[in-house]
């Protein structure tokens, strides 16, 4: 037994570009959604570290570690979306900024 394989559309090859397009962009956000999360997550924790380091043990300057680690948690996730931020916003000026290239003018000599 074997089958016959009908040929595909125009109409349903764009169908299917269209939601494998589609998927993408939506593995895309939840991907972007869950960093972004994991970032929040990251520096609220170092906030957290760093208050309850200065209402516990800053008077008697105990757990003296808690401060770098508290800075570097709380600093990391604040540089990184610098980073992304900044690397997005150049890249669109660069294509704000850009001058438009002018077509090549057009062979005047008909003799070549």
């Amino acid at each position: 037994m074997t089958t016959k394989a009908r040929p595909f559309s125009a109409s349903e090859l764009a169908h299917e570009a269209k939601r494998e397009a589609a998927t993408s962009v939506g593995r895309r956000s939840w991907a972007a959604i869950a960093a972004n999360c994991c970032l929040l997550l990251v520096g609220a924790g170092g906030g957290a570290l760093l208050a309850w380091w200065a209402l516990s043990f800053h008077h008697s300057n105990q757990q003296l570690w808690m401060v770098p680690v508290g800075l570097v948690l709380l600093g990391t996730p604040i540089i990184a979306w610098l980073s992304v931020f900044v690397s997005g916003v150049g890249r669109s000026l660069e294509l704000l900024w850009a001058e438009p290239t002018a077509p090549p003018p057009p062979d005047l000599d008909a003799e070549r």
